[in-house]
């Protein structure tokens, strides 16, 4: 268990409250993930939640997210996380069963392709063109499931404004088509979260291919970036 107090002494009615963060987490999740660096005879010097490492590489690489309202939606392969910064410190976090598989296996039922099909045709061309009302119709549901997310931010966290952007990453924005799809659908501003914009890399690095894979790299170098 952790937490932090971002506000004290917050009027509410005839009494004052304080707004904290509080993470918890199972220990037996924790062990069995620190089990697999001791191990490999490695020293783990923190542990982190995926959505927070994400808040920070948005810090990081655009500085108006201090300022202004800003929404994170990070797509993995069978969870997405969602995330909402105001004024720079996280005031809502959700995890949303939705991921990259969600959407393969809707372009099996629907399109009956194979996964490696799938897969490589993602990798080359980032997907075909009569694939969009299929993965738009999977993209809905996720959309629904945001708009519903806003909406409970807006009633139950103090001082919530209107979100200015959303920031996208993760694996499964490959197959989603970037960020046109879930722009139309919750009429808020996304663009790719570029965290490479801010990173310079060794010249014995390959930096085309961190470039072909910058939407898996935001959690990783929000971790870096831990103090």
């Amino acid at each position: 268990v952790d937490f932090q107090i971002f506000y004290k002494n917050i009027p509410r009615g005839n009494a004052k409250v304080m707004e904290t963060l509080l993470v918890a987490a199972r220990r037996s999740e924790i062990y069995e993930e620190l089990g697999l660096f001791q191990n490999a005879e490695l020293k783990v010097g923190l542990v982190d939640v995926g959505a927070f490492a994400v808040a920070n590489a948005i810090e990081a690489v655009s500085p108006t997210a201090k300022k202004e309202p800003v929404g994170f939606l990070d797509i993995g392969a069978e969870i997405s996380n969602f995330g909402i910064l105001l004024e720079g410190r996280p005031v809502f976090m959700r995890d949303i069963s939705f991921g990259g598989i969600d959407l393969v296996n809707l372009l099996r039922r629907k399109l009956g392709l194979d996964s490696g099909a799938i897969q490589a045709a993602v990798e080359q061309t980032g997907g075909a063109a009569e694939w969009k009302p299929v993965l738009e119709q999977g993209v809905a549901s996720l959309a629904t499931e945001l708009k519903v997310s806003i909406g409970y931010y807006s009633d139950h966290v103090s001082d919530a404004k209107p979100l200015q952007g959303l920031f996208l990453s993760g694996g499964g924005l490959r197959l989603i088509g970037g960020s046109v799809y879930l722009e139309q659908q919750l009429k808020i501003p996304t663009r790719r979260l570029n965290v490479l914009s801010h990173v310079s890399a060794h010249a014995r690095i390959d930096f085309a291919l961190l470039k072909k894979n910058e939407d898996l790299l935001p959690v990783a170098l929000g971790l870096c970036l831990r103090r």
